[in-house]
C-alpha cells in the first residue's frame, strides 16, 4: 500500500485523516509562488484560478507519499440549492501571472489541463470549509521531473450551478492556498 487517505462522513462535515506509509515521513507546507484568475469573456461568472508551487530540490531525491492542496472555498453558490463541485486539474502548458488569460496562450480556451489528473471536492452553498485535493501523483511527477510543473487550475463544475467567487475572495484563496507534502527519503531496499 502506497498511502492511506481516509475520509469519514459525519453529518454536516467531512473529516480527512492522512496516514503516510513511513512513520518517519516529514511534511512540507509549500505556499503558492504564482497565481492568476482567468475569466471567460463569453460566460458570465465562469472563472478559474491558476496556481503554481515551487517544489524544493530535496523532493527530487525523496518519495512523495501524500500531497494535498488546501484552501478555503471561494464558491459563490447563490441560487444553488445543492452542493457545488469544485475541480482541480494539473495544468499542461506554461503560463505566467502577468500574461494568463482565458483565450490567449493556450491550445484550448480556459487553459490546457490534464483531465486524467483530476481531483474533486463537494462544497455546500455558503460554505467556507477547508477544501483538500489529493494531488499526490501530480506532485510526485513534478518532483521526479516526469511531468512539467505548470501548477494546477481550480474551477467549479458548470453543472453544479455555482461559480468561483469574485474579487478579494478569489484573490485570498490564490494567496493562501498551500501544497502540503508528506515525503520520505529514498531508501535502498
Amino acid at each position: 500500500m502506497r498511502r492511506a487517505i481516509l475520509a469519514v462522513a459525519v453529518p454536516a462535515c467531512l473529516a480527512v485523516v492522512v496516514c503516510p506509509r513511513h512513520a518517519d515521513a516529514a511534511v512540507l507546507r509549500i505556499p503558492v509562488t504564482e497565481r492568476a484568475v482567468i475569466t471567460n469573456p463569453s460566460v458570465l461568472g465562469e472563472r478559474r484560478i491558476l496556481m503554481k508551487f515551487e517544489l524544493p530540490r530535496l523532493l527530487s531525491d525523496a518519495e512523495v507519499e501524500i500531497a494535498m492542496l488546501e484552501f478555503r472555498t471561494p464558491v459563490d453558490a447563490a441560487g444553488c440549492s445543492g452542493g457545488v463541485a469544485v475541480d482541480c486539474f494539473a495544468v499542461t502548458a506554461p503560463w505566467s501571472e502577468e500574461t494568463a488569460s482565458w483565450n490567449d496562450g493556450w491550445s484550448s480556451a480556459g487553459g490546457d489541463f490534464d483531465g486524467a489528473r483530476h481531483a474533486a471536492w463537494a462544497a455546500a452553498p455558503e460554505d467556507s470549509s477547508l477544501i483538500r485535493f489529493d494531488v499526490t501523483s501530480t506532485a510526485a511527477d513534478w518532483a521526479s521531473g516526469t511531468a512539467g510543473n505548470n501548477g494546477v487550475v481550480i474551477s467549479v463544475s458548470p453543472a453544479s450551478g455555482g461559480a468561483l467567487a469574485t474579487g478579494s475572495g478569489v484573490a485570498a484563496v490564490a494567496h493562501e492556498a498551500t501544497l502540503v507534502v508528506w515525503y520520505a527519503p529514498h531508501r535502498d531496499e
